[in-house]
């Protein structure tokens, strides 16, 4: 799997966020992003992840991770954007507020979304990460 990661910021060595290296290790993430996501899910063998690139990072706080996918689409290739979004607590009101909805994230479960990564939050417990779809502002 040849995928290209971006890492500004060296989050991998931040020593209160230790979950972050595998995160941005490809053979790692990929079948959590895939496991998480019922699109990805679904398109097997015609999705594979691009580029795993740190956009934001505050050291022992938080991080934001932006992770390419490219989907195969009648002979056309669409790209999708995620975004994780990794907190060195993990997640407090917002992850019992999603979880909610998705079912008991102590169970130590990618919990699993319907909808094709639209509008909603998957959580990866390994991770501390939430993932959300990207997508393009409209002014």
């Amino acid at each position: 799997m040849s995928v290209i990661v971006h890492d500004p910021f060296n989050v991998a060595a931040d020593p209160k966020m230790p979950f972050l290296h595998a995160a941005l290790e490809p053979e790692q993430a990929w079948p959590r992003l895939q496991g998480g996501c019922a699109r990805l899910r679904n398109a097997a063998g015609q999705a594979r992840l691009r580029s795993i690139k740190v956009v934001r990072h505050k050291p022992g706080r938080r991080c934001l991770i932006e992770y390419e996918v490219e989907l195969m689409r009648s002979n056309r290739a669409e790209v999708l954007g995620l975004l994780g979004k990794a907190r060195a607590r993990g997640w407090i009101t917002r992850r019992t507020t999603c979880c909610a909805a998705f079912g008991s994230p102590t169970l130590g479960q990618t919990v699993r979304m319907e909808s094709p990564c639209r509008n909603r939050w998957a959580w990866c417990p390994s991770f501390k990460c939430g993932y959300r779809r990207k997508y393009r502002a409209l002014c």
